[in-house]
């Protein structure tokens, strides 16, 4: 179902929503990535509450019909608000939040210092100032980004379990990314696995379908 939600500042953010089926199913607080909008991720939101689980999931500022524009600073305190919101309504042990691509910075920023059930990462990275430090060498790139996503400096704070799903054929994030941010987790943390073949943003039914239904089934 369509819904709304008016940030404390008065924008107007569009999501989707399915409910949980029943007040022990968990909720999936959904944060996309870059590309495109909340459509096409319809399907993998469909594999995801199969099994009776919920999906909250918004446009960032200036995606899917949402007020606004984009920033790291906004979308960080967005974020915060929905989390809260929601926290509100199914409490935090019934929150997973994900994060898929640039949605795994928005996460691990609003993670620390929360304890929802678990998190779960879809081909992240170290961050973007890594990424475009190395895509353009020649360029002072830490002097002209103004959004950096340091999910490096971040993922040393989460003390709830994290499940990272990446592809070897992805051409966005490489999958040593995601073994380079596992390793500047605390230990026990993480659980990565990489799927052979996978692009960026691994393919729902490619495993990730069961693998992180059976991983939630395992957190306390």
């Amino acid at each position: 179902e369509d819904t709304a939600f008016t940030t404390r500042d008065g924008t107007v953010l569009r999501g989707w929503r399915v409910p949980a089926a029943g007040p022990d199913a968990l909720t999936y607080l959904y944060f996309h990535g870059n590309a495109r909008g909340l459509d096409r991720r319809a399907e993998r939101f469909k594999l995801m509450t199969a099994d009776g689980s919920g999906v909250l999931a918004f446009g960032y500022r200036g995606y899917s019909g949402s007020g606004g524009e984009p920033s790291e600073a906004a979308l960080i305190s967005d974020a915060k608000e929905l989390y809260e919101r929601l926290a509100k309504e199914v409490g935090e042990s019934r929150i997973v939040l994900v994060g898929e691509s640039l949605g795994s910075g928005v996460v691990l920023n609003l993670a620390r210092g929360r304890t929802p059930r678990a998190i779960v990462l879809d081909s992240p990275f170290v961050s973007v100032l890594d990424r475009a430090s190395t895509l353009y060498p020649w360029l002072p790139v830490s002097w002209l980004l103004n959004d950096t996503y340091r999910s490096d400096r971040f993922i040393g704070e989460i003390s709830r379990p994290t499940f990272i799903v990446h592809g070897t054929e992805d051409r966005v994030t490489p999958v040593e990314d995601s073994a380079r941010l596992a390793a500047l987790a605390k230990p026990g943390v993480v659980t990565r696995k990489v799927y052979p073949g996978a692009p960026h943003v691994v393919p729902w039914n490619l495993g990730p379908d069961k693998d992180v239904p059976a991983f939630l089934a395992q957190v306390k």
